[in-house]
């Protein structure tokens, strides 16, 4: 069985002596190597804010594969009701990312591709598994910063394990006081953070406050998420069905707090059986394509562009001819020949009036 052994660890009833911030992080190491791949189907609310200002709720429903650092990705939209029915399908096969763009009538219309040293950031959908503190690296894709990587955190010394568990909805629940770092692991750049574990679930993540400095008792945290109706996908492998993250607006006295975004999980299996054909899209006849940020009309006029690159590539592999470099040279000396046309052409004007 994949998780093996996971059960076992995480029935071990902890006490405040023997419960360590090491403990924590092996649990989580364990959770994420029984895995493997994963499915997950899931409803988004959020709001939208058009051009005029207006904020009108969305709702999003999204199917996500992810197999390491492949994933696939398909989503559609359900309100508001004058963008309905739009769909957008991604996937990377872990060098290439490509994204289909279809309309109300189903028809695709444009396709956006993004090479490799691109392609680990592209997409900012956000994924349950990795928010609820599985992280798996490498990371296939961005979430906004609101995925939660318990095994860093974790970490000393920045992070602090409370002596005393407490209740969290019902869930006797221990605190860990860390960092979420946006550079080097506990570099001392980032957010401060608190997360709440349960122990009956697994240590499955409860809560999560980020702080944009030291917390007080009395400071507000400028992010909270908290996740709820946990469900047992396989033995000691606790998710949440529901997620909601709110965060307290700096602009309004007094704090007001409003709700970012809800998740609610309609499926979810790991384990799951992945092909190659999941991870490749084909690029439809006559829609816009935009690769590497350039923007062609047709579908026609990319692939032209495409054979000249892979030629050029070839050739610059064959040869060590470094073209581009060959290109600026030929660039440089054609402004040299026009400006010497130029200044000598005037020089000619000049002698024939005088």
């Amino acid at each position: 069985m994949r998780i093996w052994g996971l059960s076992a660890l995480l029935c071990v009833s902890f006490t405040a002596h023997s419960l360590t911030l090491e403990d924590i992080a092996e649990v989580y190491a364990r959770k994420e190597a029984a895995l493997g791949a994963y499915s997950v189907r899931f409803e988004e609310e959020d709001t939208f804010q058009r051009e005029s200002g207006e904020e009108v709720p969305t709702k999003d429903v999204y199917s996500l594969t992810v197999d390491g650092p492949r994933y696939r990705i398909e989503e559609r939209t359900f309100e508001p009701a004058d963008l309905a029915g739009f769909e957008t399908v991604s996937v990377c096969n872990g060098t290439e990312f490509k994204m289909i763009l279809k309309g109300q009538d189903g028809a695709p219309h444009s396709v956006y591709i993004l090479e490799k040293q691109t392609y680990e950031r592209p997409s900012y959908v956000i994924d349950p598994v990795r928010l609820s503190g599985l992280w798996r690296e490498p990371a296939p894709f961005a979430t906004y910063g609101y995925a939660i990587d318990v095994q860093t955190i974790v970490r000393p010394p920045e992070a602090r394990l409370e002596p005393e568990p407490v209740l969290v909805n019902g869930d006797r629940a221990w605190c860990v006081r860390g960092m979420v770092s946006f550079d080097e692991p506990n570099s001392g750049y980032g957010r401060f953070c608190h997360l709440w574990f349960s122990e009956e679930r697994g240590f499955a993540l409860l809560k999560c406050a980020l702080y944009e400095s030291e917390p007080s008792h009395e400071q507000e945290p400028h992010l909270e998420i908290t996740f709820s109706d946990f469900f047992e996908v396989q033995n000691e492998l606790w998710f949440p069905e529901h997620i909601l993250a709110e965060w307290v607006g700096h602009d309004e006295e007094p704090l007001k707090r409003v709700t970012n975004f809800k998740i609610s999980v309609l499926e979810l299996k790991t384990g799951a059986q992945v092909t190659d054909e999941m991870f490749h899209l084909a690029v439809p006849e006559r829609v816009v394509v935009m690769d590497d940020g350039r923007f062609y009309r047709d579908t026609e006029s990319w692939r032209r562009s495409r054979k000249i690159g892979h030629f050029a590539e070839w050739f610059s592999e064959a040869s060590g001819i470094n073209l581009r470099q060959v290109r600026n040279v030929l660039i440089f000396v054609l402004v040299l020949v026009l400006g010497y046309c130029i200044f000598f052409r005037k020089k000619e004007k000049r002698a024939s009036i005088e």
